[in-house]
């Protein structure tokens, strides 16, 4: 209820500074909200801290705050005489009572519970601003500014939760990201995004890889669908035959590939607009729901069972008009023995919603699979997707593994050093070897200091180093160090690789 009150504060000290603003959206976030407005010109930092400094005027003047209960045809007409424009619209989408806030001369309607008078103590923090472009019901394309805050109840509160989030920012994958040279966010101007990094690029190219082999394992074949075809000679042929698949009752076909979501920023890999996905869709007979949604969850377990994640939870979702199915959802958590936590819905839907729900540093949950179940005749339809979006997994997977990822997810496992020119040729034997045994390594010959060579490979953190000088060469042995902080250890070559194959069996695939 603070949060969504201090929203409002916000909205009303924006259209109370700028009088041609038009407010958009509010939205409530893990630790804050937001307010999505239509400003004549770009808000600068500066700008947001006077925004902040006009909500604080207005609170400390204990405005008068009216609630009303509305149906939402009266709600958008009360709204419209306030100038409300999209408001007014977007309470129209609603169904049953609305409660309306009115504080002094603002009027916007709330969804959520929401204080009817000033609260004794609240703080908050304006953090950022965002731009976007996107159309509304007047047909023009219109720059949208996001304004994101943090709120607590007192000041004391935000202070150690800012104190909080500077700690986790060298715990974040963005962070961490960068230290293992997988990717880079690239602040512009008005913009960010994410820049793959060669070792980023596998990473992804491989959770996708695992999704196909998981997929094929259980008996779907792969196609393309309109969503992922840039081609327009080929969309109306795909779009065809991806539709004439999917109707056919018990046959398993899914997509995946890269998609596209314009959003207001990219300034990590929770919620890119660029991002990799999978989908499938099945249709079956009644009697077979509980087999498919203990299938489904199979699909999920196997991409769990693949990484370090440990902090996560599934939640289902369930139509109002929905009991047996329900209770059949329950029964497959039950079997599997999964966390799970049911999710309130007001609605009248008819569908059955599981997804898997993973916690980042800050605890927040975030969606990164879902199953969904509708009826249709003479059966239910299921969609799937393995990963909503392979980005934001690998965003988990580095956080959960504290930057220290497991053996099967270095995009190299072993570097293969040599010590001098004349042992570069056993160095390239070496690592031959390594990778003719499934295993990735990379040989570094560069003309420089082997302690310069060690510090790099430090740096870019594969999981062995192999040093060959010229007794390695002459004697037929490896030095191995298993860590950058180990102690170095004679070897054979076959005992390296039966470490690196125990390793590979203890951890994914």
């Amino acid at each position: 209820m603070l949060r969504s009150f201090a929203a409002r504060l916000l909205a009303k000290a924006a259209t109370d500074i700028y009088s041609d603003t038009i407010l958009v959206d509010i939205g409530l976030t893990h630790l804050g909200f937001y307010c999505d407005f239509i400003f004549k010109d770009s808000i600068t930092p500066e700008e947001l801290v006077f925004l902040s400094e006009r909500m604080q005027r207005i609170f400390s003047e204990n405005p008068n705050i009216t609630l009303h209960e509305m149906v939402p045809f009266s709600a958008s007409e009360y709204l419209l005489h306030h100038n409300q424009l999209i408001r007014s619209e977007s309470v129209k989408k609603e169904s049953g009572l609305c409660q309306v806030i009115q504080i002094d001369q603002f009027v916007d309607f709330c969804l959520e519970p929401i204080l009817d008078k000033n609260p004794t103590g609240l703080s908050w923090k304006l953090i950022d601003s965002k731009e976007e472009y996107t159309t509304f019901f007047r047909k023009k394309k219109e720059r949208v500014t996001r304004i994101s805050a943090l709120c607590f109840p007192s000041k004391d509160a935000l202070k150690e939760n800012l104190k909080h989030q500077k700690t986790l920012s060298k715990k974040n994958h963005v962070f961490l990201g960068e230290k293992l040279q997988l990717f880079s966010i690239v602040k512009q101007a008005k913009e960010s995004f994410c820049f793959l990094k060669p070792n980023g690029v596998f990473l992804i190219h491989f959770f996708t890889s695992l999704a196909r082999d998981i997929r094929k394992k259980y008996g779907f074949l792969e196609i393309k669908s309109p969503k992922r075809i840039f081609s327009k000679q080929e969309a109306s042929l795909a779009h065809e035959k991806y539709a004439t698949a999917v109707a056919k009752p018990n046959q398993r076909y899914f997509e995946i590939g890269p998609y596209f979501e314009p959003k207001l920023k990219d300034e990590n890999l929770f919620d890119c607009s660029a991002y990799t996905s999978d989908l499938s869709i099945i249709s079956f007979p009644k009697k077979e729901l509980l087999n498919e949604l203990l299938s489904a969850l199979n699909l999920i377990k196997s991409v769990l069972a693949c990484t370090p994640v440990e902090n996560y939870f599934f939640e289902l979702d369930a139509g109002f008009h929905l009991g047996k199915e329900e209770k059949i959802g329950i029964k497959a958590f039950t079997e599997f023995n999964l966390p799970f936590q049911k999710k309130i819905i007001k609605g009248n839907g008819s569908y059955l919603e599981l997804s898997l729900q993973i916690k980042d540093i800050s605890s927040k949950p975030w969606r990164v699979s879902s199953i969904r179940v509708e009826k249709v005749d003479q059966g239910y339809q299921l969609t799937q997707s393995l990963f909503t979006s392979i980005e934001r997994f690998l965003a988990l997977v580095i956080e959960h593994s504290k930057g220290n990822l497991p053996f099967n997810l270095l995009p190299e496992q072993a570097r293969v050093i040599s010590i001098s020119k004349d042992c570069e040729s056993k160095a390239y034997e070496v690592s031959q070897e390594i990778n003719k045994a499934g295993f990735r390594s990379f040989v570094d010959v560069a003309d420089s200091s082997l302690d310069k060579k060690i510090q790099s490979a430090i740096k870019e953190n594969p999981y062995f180093l192999v040093l060959i000088g010229k007794k390695e060469r002459d004697e037929d042995f490896i030095t191995v160090r298993a860590s950058a902080k180990s102690s170095s250890k004679k070897m054979s070559l076959s005992e390296l690789l039966s470490k690196m194959e125990l390793l590979k069996n203890d951890g994914i695939l």
